[in-house]
């Protein structure tokens, strides 16, 4: 017959619940984790309010070009040369203020007789500058054109 141990039966009534550095430890790997999504958060948030300043000096340049579109050629020709500057200032949460800069010039060798349009937008955001750029492409017989109004 088989003698019980006091001993073996003390150490399995000791295994039903957690020690205390098991508990500590369990605490301090949850405080990490708590203490990351915060950060985490601030991230995303920031992230998010650059996006939707991109956004928004795109939504700008579209605007410019389609304004431009709507120009006769010889409007745009006459505007060649002389580039066009205007702040314009947004009324979002963060009121940013835009420098949208126009410029039309004559296209490079393989654009001739074409006029290229760029239009340069620039901001400062988390003290550092910022700028977005779009560029179209003008013929005399393209889409600029007023007297191809079903092209348009």
């Amino acid at each position: 017959m088989k003698k019980d141990n006091p001993i073996r039966r003390e150490r399995s009534s000791r295994r039903i619940g957690f020690s205390l550095i098991e508990v500590m430890v369990g605490t301090a790997l949850m405080s990490i984790v708590m203490l990351a999504i915060p950060a985490a958060f601030l991230g995303v948030r920031k992230l998010n309010h650059e996006t939707e300043t991109l956004m928004i000096s795109g939504e700008i340049i579209s605007s410019k070009l389609e304004r431009l579109r709507t120009l006769e050629f010889e409007t745009l020709e006459s505007m060649v040369g002389s580039p066009v500057s205007e702040t314009q200032e947004h009324n979002s949460r963060r009121n940013i203020i835009f420098t949208v800069k126009t410029e039309i010039t004559n296209g490079a060798d393989e654009l001739d007789g074409m006029l290229e349009a760029e239009v340069y937008v620039s901001w400062t955001e988390n003290r550092r500058m910022r700028k977005n750029t779009g560029r179209a492409f003008f013929a005399e017989n393209g889409l600029s054109d007023k007297k191809f109004d079903d092209a348009n």
